[in-house]
């Protein structure tokens, strides 16, 4: 696969104005794996991230975590169906999985992003638009 995986939690940005930038600079989509895209912060919710990002951005649920608000071990909500999703994007573009989460360690874009390196070479995690860690081959 000739495209790159990277991994970004929105809150290390200044927002969504540096999102599309990053966007535009990875030629990148923004592959948005909450379970759920809501947020306290209006600017942060699905509905107006698809509005100002428009065709940099789309949403993928089913590699969203199912036990982000209960607590637990990671838990992907469906990744029969969206590990599929995922590389198919990939055959396409870029893709930067998004998240809020600031801490990858503790995140589930880095499980994704486990599962998937294989098959794309690597993916680089991103804090803002900086590089701060490349996973290869998982």
């Amino acid at each position: 696969m000739k495209n790159k995986l990277y991994t970004l939690g929105y809150t290390t940005t200044t927002g969504t104005v540096e999102l599309e930038e990053i966007a535009l600079a990875k030629s990148a989509i923004l592959l948005d794996i909450r379970w759920r895209p809501t947020s306290a912060y209006p600017g942060w919710r699905s509905y107006y991230l698809e509005a100002y990002l428009k065709e940099h951005y789309q949403w993928c649920g089913q590699l969203g975590n199912k036990n982000y608000k209960k607590g637990g071990a990671i838990e992907i909500v469906n990744p029969t169906e969206g590990y599929p999703l995922l590389l198919n994007l990939l055959k396409q573009k870029n893709v930067i999985l998004l998240c809020g989460c600031a801490n990858l360690d503790t995140c589930h874009r880095l499980v994704v992003a486990k599962f998937v390196a294989p098959l794309v070479g690597e993916a680089e995690h991103l804090v803002g638009n900086r590089k701060i860690k490349t996973l290869v081959n998982g």
